[in-house]
């Protein structure tokens, strides 16, 4: 009597927790940063090319999160090339942040966000320009935009290039990352 009770018990202990376990996931929605009605796009990858900012440049080279600027080239301009957009993009914000900084330069290093066509011409400057040789590594550092409107648009045909300016070479070696939001 007390075996059946035992296996009785057993079975309503089982089936009780197979009816809790298999109820229905029921899931709600949340919302994310990816799947806002924001059209907002942060920019992080590009090329690293020494010498042009041609698009050209970017073919068979690998796509970085991580700038690599390096006064020992044999240039005094060093591009980190964003993708092309297919559609005109709007700047809204940019930050850069240096993981390190090795070596010096003569005179000046100088860092902005620019606008080139696809061969390399310069059409505007996005930014104010930073200098590369008092920013702290580790710290972000905000890029100041331009106040003029069209300064800050991007069309098919151009893209944005972060464009870092040796006055003379020297063997500074910078290693950054970007945070380059656009509309």
């Amino acid at each position: 009597m007390k075996k059946n009770i035992f296996i009785l018990l057993l079975i309503v202990l089982i089936g009780g927790l197979f009816f809790v376990f298999n109820q229905p996931y029921h899931a709600e929605a949340q919302p994310t940063r990816f799947l806002s009605d924001s059209r907002v796009e942060t920019w992080t990858f590009g090329v690293t090319s020494e010498g042009s900012a041609a698009y050209s440049e970017t073919a068979s080279r690998l796509i970085t999160n991580v700038a690599s600027f390096r006064a020992n080239q044999g240039e005094n301009d060093v591009y980190f090339i964003f993708p092309a957009p297919a559609e005109t993009k709007t700047v809204q914000a940019g930050s850069v942040n240096f993981l390190s900084r090795s070596g010096t330069t003569p005179n000046t290093a100088t860092l902005s966000l620019d606008v080139v066509n696809l061969d390399g011409t310069w059409q505007h400057t996005v930014t104010q320009s930073l200098d590369a040789l008092v920013i702290t590594s580790g710290d972000w550092v905000d890029f100041t935009l331009s106040d003029v409107p069209a300064d800050l648009v991007i069309t098919p045909g151009q893209t944005l290039v972060a464009h870092l300016t040796f006055s003379e070479p020297g063997d500074l070696d910078i290693k950054c990352i970007f945070d380059i939001e656009v509309e």
